[in-house]
């Protein structure tokens, strides 16, 4: 098995107060509105899932107990998986109103997380299939009495790790494993897992298309990829963040 690349966020109060300490390549950028700076602009096609978390091994393995997707189009197929999603939520309100906190806490930063995803894969120093062999990975915990919706939740723990059958080599629901294991997205699409402190996780995916402007400067991948951490944990914490999704599809 592939050895993990784990990447652990320092205090707060060790950080610059500058998003990234670096500036942004303007085709790599694109102006955000002043009233929802974070909001979902971006016109790439998304897919999400959501799924109970029946385990987690040591090496941040998630294995899901059951989950539902949905695509950007709002058409839903359930996985051939255990329990639904869905119904597990109409069983649990306390997870059900977790599940709605946090909605309304990612459609705050869909954008600028997916911005961060993609920048932590360094593409222009990586392999051609960085983003179908790599995953970034969240771990959030609702913050108690939030003064806003977008610091509603805070990210411990930020991981770019590898997507391999050994993620899912212990998990007792073999066609979970057989759908993981043939779940190829390509080699355009990011893949973001967020996974919340009541044992659920939601899987997004960003299909980008061409992605040669992001190879192509390898001297600013490196740094945006250097300076995501930084930038992700203080947009979370002060609830600003002043980059949103660079993509512009054709």
């Amino acid at each position: 098995m592939s050895s993990l690349t784990n990447t652990r966020i320092p205090p707060l109060a060790t950080m610059t107060s500058r998003i990234g300490a670096r500036p942004v390549p303007k085709k790599w950028a694109k102006t955000s509105s002043e009233n929802a700076p974070n909001a979902s602009t971006s016109r790439c096609r998304e897919t999400v899932q959501s799924g109970l978390i029946s385990s987690r091994r040591q090496d941040g393995a998630l294995l899901l107990k059951g989950v539902s997707e949905v695509s950007d189009e709002g058409t839903q197929a359930a996985l051939p998986t255990g329990t639904d999603f869905a119904e597990a939520l109409s069983k649990d309100k306390e997870l059900e109103a977790l599940n709605a906190a946090f909605s309304k806490w990612l459609d705050c930063w869909r954008n600028t997380i997916n911005h961060y995803a993609l920048c932590a894969h360094d593409l222009a120093n990586h392999p051609q299939d960085r983003l179908a062999t790599h995953c970034f990975v969240l771990e959030v915990k609702q913050r108690p009495n939030a003064p806003s919706v977008a610091q509603s939740f805070k990210a411990p723990l930020f991981l770019l790790t590898y997507v391999d059958d050994e993620l899912t080599k212990s998990s007792p629901d073999a066609k979970q494993v057989d759908h993981w294991r043939k779940d190829y997205r390509g080699e355009d699409t990011v893949h973001t897992v967020i996974i919340f402190d009541a044992g659920t996780a939601r899987f997004l995916w960003y299909s980008l298309g061409d992605l040669t402007q992001y190879r192509s400067d390898p001297i600013a991948s490196r740094k945006l990829a250097e300076g995501c951490w930084t930038g992700l944990t203080y947009s979370f914490e002060t609830g600003k963040g002043a980059i949103t999704m660079p993509i512009s599809m054709p």
